[in-house]
């Protein structure tokens, strides 16, 4: 039985297991802040992958847009794009749940 990915292939995949990582997290979020305080580093590594899951998604669809602009543009694009990884991988954001 052949695997149906769609018309987006693995990047759509992506985009659909960061959506059930990130809604496992804030019910686990959720829960930890109710009942079991535990749940919040699961909550949190769950969170971390489904950023750089989306960020992934992300950078390649919008690649394909940055190179067709102007040489400014991709260099705006490339700045965001670091940004955001040292985001995704060194944690810097706030958790406004805690």
């Amino acid at each position: 039985m052949a695997s149906k990915k769609g018309k987006t292939g693995i990047v759509g995949f992506l985009a659909f297991t960061a959506i059930i990582f990130n809604a496992v997290a804030w019910i686990l979020q959720y829960l930890a802040n109710k009942f079991w305080a535990h749940l919040s580093e699961i909550s949190n590594f769950l969170v971390s992958i489904s950023s750089f899951f989306l960020l992934i998604v992300a950078v390649y669809t919008s690649y394909d847009f940055a190179k067709r602009q102007k040489r400014f543009w991709r260099i705006i694009w490339w700045l965001l794009t670091i940004v955001s990884l040292l985001a995704v991988f060194f944690g810097i954001g706030v958790n406004f749940l805690k």
